[in-house]
């Protein structure tokens, strides 16, 4: 179940400071979300391709994805092309 809700990596104090940059300039939270695991192999995949592009594309710095954080969502099977940027 651990593995379940880890979020491809991204360390928790990196998520709090996402959270508190979005609060300092007033953005929607949902820019700084970064999906568990077993909200990419649950979520359908109209909902879960806004949060992944909204987590790779318009996220602050301290919680963009890498290449790798990248393959590795798209390597759970959910897509049967990787998300369009």
């Amino acid at each position: 179940m651990q593995r379940a809700l880890e979020r491809f990596g991204v360390p928790e104090e990196n998520l709090r400071a996402a959270r508190k940059w979005a609060e300092k300039q007033n953005i929607e939270i949902f820019l700084c979300y970064v999906p568990t695991r077993k909200e990419v192999a649950k979520l359908s995949p109209k909902k879960i391709t806004k949060i992944l592009l909204n987590w790779m594309c318009h996220s602050p710095v301290d919680i963009i994805p890498s290449k790798s954080q990248i393959i590795d969502v798209r390597n759970m099977g959910k897509f049967a092309h990787p998300p369009k940027m």
